[in-house]
């Protein structure tokens, strides 16, 4: 990952979109089919919102009915893209490395992932916990 460079927002967004296009495009006889970025950033801003469908839809400029729609779809196509950026560190070479990165800005040892960003202390239990 080192050599990697780490997209901008922008750059990402973008290239979510042009990943997810070919699961969301679609065909319509009547009228123009909603724009991928409009279903991809609906979607999103509902989800890092927790706001409601109705609140997003309004927004973006959707019916409510078409927000439900495309926020199963979206999330549907996303799924499909989870191994392309979602990936494990198998090998003992990238794991030490991650390690190293993670005890170096938090302190804290051996860990090779996290989930949203949250740290929490888990005590472990006594020896004698089930006693």
């Amino acid at each position: 990952m080192a050599d990697e460079q780490i997209p901008s927002s922008k750059a990402f967004l973008l290239e979510l979109c042009n990943n997810l296009e070919p699961y969301l495009q679609r065909e319509t006889q009547r009228s123009r089919a909603l724009p991928v970025p409009v279903q991809v950033l609906s979607t999103l801003g509902f989800l890092a919102t927790g706001t409601f469908q109705q609140e997003i839809a309004d927004r973006s400029g959707i019916s409510q009915p078409t927000m439900s729609r495309i926020l199963s779809s979206v999330l549907a196509a996303i799924r499909t893209l989870i191994p392309h950026y979602i990936q494990f560190p198998y090998d003992n070479a990238q794991q030490t490395m991650i390690k190293r990165g993670f005890y170096d800005i938090a302190g804290i040892p051996n860990v090779i992932g996290e989930i949203d960003c949250t740290h929490m202390r888990l005590k472990p239990p006594s020896v004698n916990d089930y006693a």
